[in-house]
């Protein structure tokens, strides 16, 4: 749930490769999309895959 400065922050402290951070963001997504499909209107949710997908790796 991270954002901006924070989810950069957070990406360099782990030290992640680019493979483990772009299977999280999978995870995520199967996740947020679960949540979506229970609550087809929760905008967090919906805020969250935009971010997911449009983040740049």
């Amino acid at each position: 749930m991270l954002s901006g400065a924070g989810r950069s922050a957070f990406r360099d402290t782990t030290g992640q490769d680019s493979g483990t951070w772009d299977r999280a963001r999978g995870w995520a997504l199967w996740k947020t999309l679960l949540t979506l499909a229970h609550d087809p209107v929760d905008q967090r949710a919906r805020a969250l895959i935009d971010d997911i997908l449009t983040e740049e790796t």
